[in-house]
């Protein structure tokens, strides 16, 4: 699920900034995190800050922050959270496994 979302998000590019939605947010990083509910952007717009993180924290190659965050979107409301996850990793989609990776 995680590298399926990394994937179709940001294709696994950690300093990904995805466009403007129509409300305004953007979303960030390797997981495209969303700036109206999860960090806050830093630029004045208002944001629910529910990670209590800096949505620039999630824009770097260290991880970390990101799947904190990411985690606590999934504790709120799983992976359907991600369209991407809806419409290419979950409820039957054919993801190849890679349980073998090392």
């Amino acid at each position: 699920n995680w590298v399926c979302i990394a994937q179709y998000e940001s294709n696994f590019n950690t300093a990904e900034l995805g466009p403007p939605n129509p409300d305004g947010s953007r979303d960030w990083g390797i997981f495209h995190i969303n700036d109206r509910y999860w960090c806050n952007p830093g630029d004045g717009r208002p944001s629910e800050n529910v990670c209590q993180v800096s949505c620039q924290s999630l824009y770097t190659d260290d991880i970390t922050a990101a799947v904190t965050c990411a985690r606590q979107i999934i504790r709120t409301q799983g992976f359907a959270a991600w369209n991407t996850w809806n419409n290419n990793c979950g409820r039957g989609a054919n993801v190849p496994s890679i349980d073998d990776c090392n």
